[in-house]
């Protein structure tokens, strides 16, 4: 198993309070509506699965609680500390630090998934490219590649640089509450979408600034992207209860399988 040594820009990504486990978690406490559908997706296509960018773990645990083989890669020690805290079956699930753009874990899986808007923490065709490809070394025959995301048109529609609030939730210290409000700016030529983001502290009036940015990958762009690591998009969906994909839809997912005999068709990715 070989898992490239992630560079200190890529840590420095998630070094702040968004990506801290037990944040993230109060966080997205409500965040449930995507669970049914991947984790019965899961046990449709196999029993092998590897989640990149999975976090706390939100989807892996289940998929191990429900008899899976899951293997959780993803880059914050952070996060992956807390997911393995909810392990009640560890021979199920493994957690591992890496970077998605380049891992190579010495075995093949029925499915690979990134979900909840993840890919966007690619930031270029390259870094989209080179995990593509990583996805593709590690998928088996008739295997699955699925993700999903928020439509760009979602995410950029507050993108004006106004600050606003944006959620609060129970501080984990136990002593009222963080309070969050933020900006956000968009580069259409980059599309690099800039949140900026104080978390108030209640308790003691203390305030810590995290900045996050992503990349918005409209569908045809990423389709092709797919196409030049030899994925190819079987399946679109406009929600997670498989409603059609539409230009007004918020949410795309993606079911991607590998093209025949998984040859490339020597397109090089832009740079």
């Amino acid at each position: 198993m070989r898992l490239e040594a992630v560079d200190e820009t890529a840590f420095a990504h998630v070094d702040n309070r968004y990506y801290d486990g037990i944040h993230y978690d109060r966080r997205y406490a409500g965040y449930t509506w995507d669970t049914e559908f991947w984790c019965s997706f899961a046990e449709s296509v196999g029993r092998d699965v590897l989640e990149l960018a999975a976090g706390t773990g939100r989807l892996s645990v289940p998929m191990a609680v429900r008899g899976l083989d899951v293997v959780a890669l993803d880059i914050s020690p952070s996060m992956l500390a807390r997911a393995r805290a909810k392990v009640t079956t560890p021979q199920r699930a493994r957690f591992l630090t890496g970077d998605m753009r380049d891992f190579d874990l010495d075995r093949q899986f029925d499915l690979v998934l990134l979900a909840c808007s993840s890919v966007c923490h690619l930031l270029s065709d390259d870094d989209a490219k080179r995990c593509f490809d990583s996805v593709r070394r590690h998928l088996q025959a008739g295997g699955t590649f699925a993700l999903d995301l928020a439509a760009p048109q979602r995410e950029t529609s507050t993108a004006d640089g106004s600050w606003r609030p944006r959620f609060r939730y129970p501080d984990p210290a136990g002593t009222g509450e963080v309070v969050v409000s933020g900006r956000r700016r968009y580069d259409p030529t980059t599309r690099l979408l800039t949140d900026e983001l104080d978390y108030e502290f209640v308790a003691d009036g203390r305030v810590e600034r995290a900045t996050r940015v992503s990349r918005m990958y409209p569908f045809e762009e990423l389709v092709s992207l797919l196409e030049r690591s030899a994925l190819h998009v079987v399946e679109s969906y406009g929600g997670f209860d498989r409603q059609p994909l539409t230009v007004a839809s918020e949410v795309q997912v993606l079911i991607c399988s590998l093209t025949p005999s998984g040859v490339l068709d020597g397109t090089e990715s832009p740079r």
